[in-house]
């Protein structure tokens, strides 16, 4: 799952695209069996929209936040990759002790600015769908495309 935390999906968003975080995407995906699928869609559609008008939890934003930070560390663990992230870095504008400054710049995002990002981002009410199959295995969807 690539989610709004992810500084995985940014950092590959801006080397594909040039594009940052605030391009204001989302995206993940699940799976299922093709006879729970409509009911695992709800439920995914039900928690985005909680996440929207709730923003994350203490306990969410906690073990992001830990995430992001070990993930990035082990991201780092040998020349090619902090040579690939000095370039980025670079290119992207950022100063080149971003790296070291990392770990608190995670530390210091709020939970006020994570609700207001949640509510802008996550929008249940433009969820699309793309269900992938063997053949006949899958029903067809009983909503339109973009709900």
């Amino acid at each position: 799952f690539c989610d709004w935390s992810s500084d995985v999906c940014s950092s590959d968003l801006r080397s594909r695209t040039g594009r940052t975080p605030d391009s204001q995407y989302a995206f993940g995906t699940f799976g299922a069996e093709p006879s729970s699928a409509e009911q695992a869609f709800a439920i995914a559609k039900d928690e985005i929209r909680k996440l929207a008008e709730d923003g994350p939890t203490q306990e969410e934003v906690r073990n992001a936040k830990t995430y992001l930070q070990g993930a990035y560390v082990v991201g780092l663990s040998n020349s090619a990759s902090i040579s690939s992230e000095l370039l980025d870095l670079q290119r992207f504008g950022y100063p080149l002790d971003a790296i070291d400054t990392y770990a608190a710049r995670v530390e210091a995002v709020t939970m006020e600015q994570l609700r207001t990002l949640a509510k802008r981002v996550f929008r249940p009410d433009l969820l699309t769908r793309v269900t992938v199959s063997a053949g006949d295995a899958a029903a067809p969807p009983k909503e339109a495309a973009g709900k």
